[in-house]
């Protein structure tokens, strides 16, 4: 009786929740001249120096054999689709056959090797830039490296994932950098593999997440030709077929079978090849409640989840399970505008000590907590989320309600108003998607309040928000989540979005801090130049040059948190929380699973064994 209670809640409360990374935030690329359609940030993690709040330790080696059942479902009314750069591709399911030049550490939040022995860098003579400007990157490929058919994976297949990418126009999140390589640069050996680019930059450490098969794949395209079956596998398991079932390939009730790929070249620490499991069967649901539902049931053996703290918590205490939950990449946070389009006429954002009252007067605990993202508290930093150690960020700004009020009349003063019979206004804007913006926008609002300012509290739809609001900067303290993406690459990445030579739409500063003025772009970005300008706007400003123009690692992690130092001094943003994830699973059967920051729970899928015989 107690599990057809609890799954009764679980229904009410998975149906209320979209999935994993259903919460909305803005584009991370420059916006077009017309509105901006929100989009769905990727939400998960556990940080380097901030702990999930359930750890699993990784065992030495695993029991071989036995299968898991895992839900896998789309976003949205997309097609079904194993090709990795289609809008249907399913990445819990590529963690099953992928592979690529390098992956993201679930620690270290960095780049670690897949298929080449190490990642190239000026330290090791990977990444070479000459006189000329020009940057060659060699990849040394591991000579263990196999497809399926026990093919060895050469520079052939870096050189046709390059031709294919580009011939082809595909929707890759880094098609701009690989079309800068030169192609006469292109050169490949049976373990080596390397090309030219006009211009150093860090970003090279993104490219090649996925290698194809030449020997397989040649003349195909992956739209047609990989849509119902994936190529040959250098992953830990192969495709052995969709199981038979009444329901068509690819849509709910149907099942993909992936069975242990007996070429895999990963062993575990005692020299045990991986996987562990004989078999992986991927079985499509509708939705996140048929996900959550059926785990109830036992019908699954892992479950990934979103930011659904209601039903973590339940899933937690069915009996027999376990539950690992971690901080995401994706981080909200308050944000001022400094255009001349802010809604509050009134506004004293130009004002540093008002923007360091409004930091004083917030209790970002409370505001974490409140929010109920499923995180670990306050973020100190957006640093925390990459490989950078950060420096004493926003941890400065502890809740001091009386420092506030006293930097709120420095400020008064400062622009010479009485701010006693006239508190400066602060209006809060942030989306309707959901109830956990609304939540701390609402603490946030008493807590300014309660501090001398007259804070008001605006929901929009995202759509608005997201769109003409955003481009506009129609707004006065923003509150909504940035994404932090991995490695070095990801925290350059960061840091332009508060990039001065960057307002929209040629670049993603939509709080205009320290921006120029932009004209012929028609209403929704033309504007004046940003009311704050200052010795910190430009330093930062060449910080910003200059990482994008070096590979040295060291040198990079400097200028990072030099920027993070100009960015948190000045109170440019107030970052609250991450948008954690969780991942569930049967402990009396499974073992081995772990929860990564930003990959789906699949991602040690190999290392996943059974306990139950």
């Amino acid at each position: 009786m107690r599990r057809v209670r609890c799954l009764l809640v679980l229904a009410l409360l998975a149906g209320a929740c979209g999935g994993p990374s259903a919460t909305t935030a803005p584009p991370t690329t420059t916006p077009a001249t017309s509105a901006t359609t929100a989009t769905t940030a990727a939400t998960t993690t556990t940080r380097p120096i901030r702990p999930s709040t359930t750890t699993t330790t990784q065992a030495p080696t695993g029991p071989i054999g036995g299968r898991v059942v895992v839900p896998v479902y789309l976003e949205g009314d997309t097609v079904f689709s194993f090709d990795p750069w289609s809008p249907g591709f399913v990445a819990a399911m590529g963690e099953a056959y992928l592979a690529g030049a390098a992956e993201l550490d679930s620690s270290a939040l960095d780049f670690t090797p897949d298929l080449v022995t190490e990642l190239p860098t000026t330290a090791n003579g990977g990444v070479t830039v000459r006189s000329d400007g020009t940057m060659t990157v060699t990849y040394r490929i591991r000579p263990e490296a196999v497809w399926e058919d026990g093919t060895p994976v050469s520079g052939e297949d870096f050189a046709f994932t390059y031709e294919t990418i580009v011939g082809l126009v595909l929707d890759d999140p880094e098609l701009a950098l690989y079309q800068e390589i030169l192609p006469e640069s292109v050169a490949t050996g049976d373990q080596t593999f390397s090309y030219t680019l006009p211009r150093a930059t860090i970003d090279y450490e993104r490219l090649f997440a996925v290698v194809m098969p030449r020997h397989a794949a040649a003349g195909t395209d992956p739209a047609t030709a990989w849509a119902s079956r994936p190529w040959p596998s250098a992953g830990p398991f192969r495709f052995q077929g969709w199981e038979e079932s009444a329901a068509a390939a690819g849509t709910p009730g149907s099942t993909a079978v992936f069975v242990r790929n007996e070429a895999y070249w990963r062993t575990d620490i005692v020299g045990q090849s991986l996987p562990y499991l004989d078999a992986v069967e991927f079985r499509l649901v509708a939705g996140a409640r048929e996900a959550v539902e059926g785990f109830a049931r036992r019908q699954f053996d892992v479950v990934e989840l979103g930011a659904w703290p209601d039903v973590i918590s339940h899933l937690g205490n069915l009996g027999g399970t376990r539950v690992a939950v971690g901080d995401g990449t994706a981080w909200e946070h308050l944000a001022f505008q400094f255009g001349a389009n802010d809604r509050n006429g009134d506004s004293f954002n130009r004002s540093v000590s008002f923007r360091r009252a409004v930091a004083y007067a917030l209790d970002r605990e409370a505001l974490a907590a409140a929010g109920s993202w499923v995180n670990g508290g306050a973020l100190s930093s957006f640093l925390d989320l990459s490989p950078v150690p950060r420096g004493e960020g926003w941890d400065r700004y502890a809740h001091d309600p009386a420092l506030a009020a006293s930097l709120l009349a420095d400020a008064c003063a400062e622009l010479q108003r009485d701010c006693i019979a006239d508190p400066p206004v602060v209006l809060i804007t942030t989306t309707s998607a959901g109830a956990l913006r609304t939540e701390a926008g609402t603490l946030a609002e008493q807590m300014l309040d309660a501090a001398g300012f007259d804070a008001r509290l605006t929901i929009e739809e995202a759509d608005q928000f997201f769109g003409s609001t955003f481009n506009l900067g129609d707004w006065d303290l923003g509150l909504w989540a940035w994404e932090t993406p991995g490695g070095l690459s990801g925290v350059v990445r960061t840091l332009g979005y508060w990039d001065p030579a960057g307002p929209p739409p040629m670049g993603l500063n939509y709080q205009r801090w320290g921006t120029p003025a932009v004209s012929g772009y028609g209403s929704e970005f033309d504007q004046a130049a940003s009311a704050t300008s200052d010795a910190a706007t430009r330093r930062f400003a060449a910080i910003l040059d200059e990482m994008r123009e070096t590979v040295d690692r060291d040198r990079l992690v400097e200028l990072a948190v030099e920027a993070e130092e100009i960015l948190a001094d000045q109170v440019v943003i107030i970052p609250l929380a991450t948008r954690g994830t969780g991942v569930a699973w049967w402990a009396d059967a499974v073992a081995g699973v772990r929860h990564h920051p930003s990959r789906p729970a699949t991602w040690s899928l190999e290392r996943w064994y059974r306990i139950d015989g």
